[in-house]
Order: structure tokens, then C-alpha cells, then sequence
């Protein structure tokens, strides 16, 4: 088919908060807020990430969360390949990294070891990955127990899901 023959429509892909499904929206909020919080002194860590995690939660699952997730963004700095960046959390705007976030945990959520691993050597140095890991499985399963359920929007194509590419083995990404 050339490039001037009509097919399926291109994958588009949230470049907004407001795009984006609920659960994405509430972990990049988290993510966000997070961040923030150990950033800024005067954005002390609950202020914002602990309301949006109870609120949806609980308040044991949300203390839960809080923690993995301020347990992933220590990681993150600490093994991180190169900064990172991310909108404040009333940005409307959603960067690439925290697409990112939601890629990454989507993989933990779905129990796609392969695809995580992938998806964190972007990010992270390898050394990093196994500290990486426990958080992040951590927040994701706490999501799933309360239905907050990420899509794997990174494993679709224009005609559909790709369902095995990233199981079948290595993965190199250019």
C-alpha cells in the first residue's frame, strides 16, 4: 500500500491529561504530585498524591500506594539514565515521560515482565531495574485490587492489539 492509498486510520495518541482514560489520569496525577512532593519543601508529600490516592483507594490501599509510589520515583532518581521531566501537577500538557509511567506500569499491572523490563531500560540502568521493580508491581496490583486498571494503549496498532510481540522473547527498540 503507498502512502497516498487510504487505510485504517494512525494510532493517535493522548498528548493531554484530559485524553487520556481515568486510570491514567490518576497515576499521572500521582506521579506528578509525587515528584513535586520530594522536590519542593514547601510541597510536602500527601498534600496533593495522598488526597487524589484515598480519594479513589481508600485510605489503607491509598497509604499502601503512596508509598510504592514514592518508593518508584526514589528509584527512578536514583538509577535514572538521564533527568527526567514532567508538568506540574495542574498541567493540562502530558510529556513523554510520563507517558512513560503509565506504559511502565501498565507492563506491571498486566504482568508482562518482558515488556516492563524493556520499557525500564529506556529509563533506567540496568542495575536499577530489581530495586525498580518492587514499587511498581507494588502500585500497580494496588491499583488492579481497586479496579483502577491501565490499558496497554502502547500495544495497539492501526488494525488492532499486539498481543504477543513483546513475549515472544528479546526486544530491541531503536
Amino acid at each position: 500500500m503507498s502512502v497516498l492509498e487510504s487505510g485504517p486510520e494512525p494510532c493517535t495518541w493522548p498528548t493531554t491529561v484530559n485524553e487520556l482514560e481515568t486510570a491514567e489520569q490518576f497515576v499521572v496525577l500521582s506521579f506528578r504530585h509525587c515528584v513535586f512532593s520530594q522536590s519542593d519543601k514547601d510541597y510536602p508529600l500527601g498534600k496533593g498524591a495522598l488526597r487524589e490516592h484515598l480519594k479513589t483507594l481508600g485510605n489503607d490501599d491509598g497509604e499502601m500506594a503512596l508509598t510504592y509510589i514514592s518508593q518508584l520515583v526514589s528509584c527512578m532518581r536514583r538509577g535514572a539514565r538521564r533527568s527526567f521531566s514532567l508538568y506540574a501537577p495542574c498541567y493540562p500538557g502530558l510529556g513523554v515521560d510520563e507517558a512513560w509511567v503509565i506504559c511502565f506500569l501498565a507492563a506491571c499491572q498486566s504482568r508482562q515482565p518482558n515488556l516492563a523490563r524493556t520499557l525500564a531500560n529506556w529509563m533506567i540502568k540496568p542495575i536499577a531495574f530489581d530495586e525498580l521493580m518492587k514499587p511498581s508491581i507494588g502500585f500497580a496490583q494496588t491499583l488492579y485490587k481497586n479496579d483502577v486498571l491501565l490499558p496497554l494503549r502502547f500495544c495497539m496498532s492501526a488494525t488492532g492489539p499486539i498481543s504477543t510481540w513483546a513475549t515472544d522473547g528479546p526486544v530491541t527498540i531503536h
